[in-house]
């Protein structure tokens, strides 16, 4: 999930935490902002690409790696 705004990305990652009791197959994780090339964004995108994670909320600036295991993309624009 592509969002515009951090704190967008951070609040969707915190709902999906709350639902996983329910939906226990979801383990979602954000990476956010210009930090994209820092070590723990990497170490993030790696997890997910591994299965750590599945569910990957990121700002729009991820979109210029190539991640594998990636299935689709839902953007959110919100104004």
């Amino acid at each position: 999930m592509l969002v515009k705004r951090p704190v967008v990305a951070i609040m969707m990652v915190e709902l999906l935490k709350k639902v996983q009791a329910t939906l226990a197959l979801l383990r979602p994780c954000a990476v956010l902002g210009p930090s994209v090339l820092d070590e723990e964004a990497r170490q993030l995108l790696d997890d997910f690409s591994c299965g750590t994670y599945n569910v990957l909320v990121a700002t729009e600036d991820v979109k210029s790696f190539q991640i594998p295991q990636l299935s689709f993309i839902i953007q959110c624009v919100m104004s």
